[in-house]
């Protein structure tokens, strides 16, 4: 097989041929300074592009070197057939190129289609076995959850009811006054055996207080930190205060089962609707 180097010596020989000055025979033979410089930078080129691994292959006009030189009245034998050797062996190493780069990309393609059903996959698997993407529909979530946002979450995240922790958003389904099944999503409150107590807007778990602190005001609401064993974060309650917040309500959470609230405490409609939830509906986990 012809090799650039081999090719890039005898495009060498040929510049230091054509490099000195237009002789007496040259002139005779219908060349002019004009000539011998567009040969002289058309070797050049060749010169630069075998140095730089320009592909040949989209050079055609190296492969022409001898009926251009001829056609221009060249009579020195032997950088005719210099030039013919080159044309030859360009055309050579041009095949060769376009060859090995038709094998490469098909085997660059063939990986490639296997590299995206491998993703696709392996995409598949995660969403239907263990991640997923839910969307929250209302604003019940807020400042958390915005309405409409989509959310991470692991499937069949836990493995008994004892794995829950306060804090905890999650997934469940759950029947709605029309007698439908929906997703409900809500954070974990309370745990099985605790008693909860809300009393306006003041929450009390087991005779404690849950502990909250003002840290912001946004339009008609104003938020909380709100801490929760050892999990802290956002509550929005309205700057006026709503029926829902003025009871004096008692849940005692049975075995198996959580109390959540949604943490926009006056547009959710989550246990003190729906009641507690059991452990065997819970499908999801916000990450």
């Amino acid at each position: 097989m012809v090799t650039r180097e081999e090719i890039l010596e005898k495009v060498n020989k040929l510049l230091k041929q054509l490099s000195g000055p237009l002789s007496q025979s040259e002139m005779d033979n219908g060349w002019n300074d004009e000539i011998k410089s567009f040969w002289l930078g058309f070797f050049q080129r060749m010169k630069n592009d075998l140095e730089s691994n320009v592909p040949i292959s989209k050079r055609l006009e190296y492969t022409q070197i001898g009926r251009g030189l001829d056609s221009n009245g060249i009579i020195d034998g032997e950088l005719l057939e210099d030039a013919v050797t080159i044309s030859v062996c360009m055309r050579r190493l041009g095949e060769t190129e376009i060859k090995w780069w038709s094998l490469k990309n098909k085997k660059t393609s063939r990986c490639l289609k296997y590299l995206f059903f491998i993703f696709l996959f392996v995409l598949l698997t995660v969403k239907f076995c263990w991640i997923d993407f839910w969307k929250i529909p209302q604003n019940g979530m807020y400042p958390t959850i915005p309405s409409s946002k989509r959310f991470l979450c692991k499937r069949n995240p836990y493995k008994t009811v004892s794995d829950i922790k306060r804090g905890d958003i999650i997934v469940f389904k759950a029947e709605w006054k029309d007698g439908k099944e929906y997703d409900f999503t809500w954070r974990v409150i309370g745990l099985p055996g605790d008693s909860i107590i809300i009393q306006d807007k003041q929450i009390i778990i087991n005779g404690s207080d849950l502990k909250r602190e003002k840290i912001s005001e946004d339009g008609d609401y104003v938020i909380y930190k709100e801490t929760n064993g050892q999990a802290i974060y956002d509550v929005a309650y309205l700057k006026e205060h709503d029926s829902k917040n003025l009871e004096n309500i008692k849940y005692d959470v049975s075995e198996n089962h959580v109390f959540v609230l949604g943490d926009n405490r006056d547009n959710a409609s989550d246990s003190r609707e729906i009641g507690t939830v059991p452990f065997d509906s819970i499908i999801a986990k916000k990450l």
